[in-house]
């Protein structure tokens, strides 16, 4: 099962058009979960949301779901992209499921650009993904998210 959130963040119709073409190629079910809040979502650092993401994974995951998978990587200046972050979010999980649920993040302590190598190498569809924070059908060029792809195709 994959889940898309939107908590009003500027790429969040993006990020689902996205969600929708990687799960359908991969065949996985898709669930969008939709937060409401008073406070508007810009681009860059947004306090407490891979937090956010895995405890509402953690709420919204069915009986039969063990391990919740997280997108993190390294690089990054965000404190919630870090292995420490990652071991934090796996404690919590497992307190609050009774050691059901863990918390992985495959690729925290990797690169951009080693997750674009191992995307190449396996054939898998790094094209439909979407990552600029400003949500702009044409990503900006700006954002960190928008940077570090440029680095990836340029190396």
């Amino acid at each position: 099962m994959a889940l898309h959130v939107d908590y009003g963040q500027p790429a969040r119709h993006n990020e689902a058009r996205a969600a929708r073409a990687v799960a359908a190629h991969f065949g996985a079910p898709l669930e969008i979960r939709t937060v409401t809040s008073a406070l508007p979502k810009t681009p860059g650092l947004i306090r407490g949301r891979n937090a956010f993401l895995v405890a509402v994974a953690l709420l919204e995951a069915p009986p039969g779901i063990r391990t919740i998978a997280i997108g993190v990587h390294s690089g990054t200046a965000y404190a919630d992209c870090s292995p420490e972050f990652v071991s934090l979010m796996a404690d919590m999980a497992a307190r609050s499921t009774n050691n059901l649920v863990r918390v992985s993040a495959p690729f925290v302590s990797c690169s951009k650009a080693d997750i674009a190598a191992y995307a190449r190498e396996r054939g898998l569809p790094s094209g439909m993904t979407y990552s600029c924070e400003e949500g702009r059908a044409a990503p900006c060029g700006s954002c960190s998210s928008c940077l570090d792809r440029k680095a990836v195709d340029a190396s």
